[in-house]
């Protein structure tokens, strides 16, 4: 049977790979912060039941090794879950933003508003990086340090818009540390929920 393939090199296929995995990770940390939020004081009970640091983190650490075991015994998960399910990605920003402005109010939830929405700005950021990388046809460049970027676009002011972009592998990896990053931080700031003191 024939294969057709893009003929890309190992290494920007490897770079791509980063930039889908690393956001599928933050996929999944920006619905446990929902999950967290939608269910917090079932989460809160559980988690400080040993009424250490400690222990906490320790739950913490089980669930982020991510297993199938994990998710199905992650404490008061399943509402959180329910409600995640079918949402896209820009959808559980949208509810993101506004469970955490709900639990604003909570003596326990110490988070700053204005540095909650600069977290959101680069989620985003992360999103729209990630968009234009993954929704984009590629294609060899000019070089082999190269691979060129193809994008078709008919919006209603611009009309037919056809979008190049070269890229080495170096400027995919950027992409790639950035999604990272924000992955990192909102790790910490759904971990903060429980301990807002908490740095990692």
């Amino acid at each position: 049977m024939g294969r057709l393939e893009t003929n890309l090199s190992e290494e920007h296929l490897k770079s791509i790979g980063k930039i889908t995995t690393g956001f599928a990770l933050l996929d999944q940390l920006v619905s446990f912060y929902v999950w967290s939020l939608v269910e917090k004081d079932q989460i809160v009970e559980e988690f400080t039941a040993g009424d250490t640091e400690s222990s906490m983190i320790e739950s913490f650490v089980k669930f982020y090794a991510r297993t199938p075991t994990g998710l199905e015994h992650l404490p008061g998960k399943r509402l959180g879950q329910i409600v995640t399910a079918e949402l896209s990605f820009s959808q559980k920003l949208a509810l993101l933003s506004s469970l955490q402005q709900y639990r604003a109010n909570d003596a326990n939830n110490k988070l700053k508003v204005d540095e909650f929405k600069k977290l959101l700005d680069r989620v985003a950021q992360a999103d729209e990086k990630r968009n234009t990388v993954i929704h984009s046809l590629w294609t060899p460049g000019a070089t082999e340090e190269k691979a060129t970027r193809i994008k078709t676009t008919a919006k209603r002011l611009d009309g037919l818009r056809f979008h190049f972009q070269s890229m080495d592998v170096h400027e995919l990896d950027e992409v790639a540390d950035f999604i990272a990053s924000v992955a990192y931080d909102v790790e910490t700031w759904a971990i903060r929920i429980y301990l807002p003191t908490f740095r990692k």
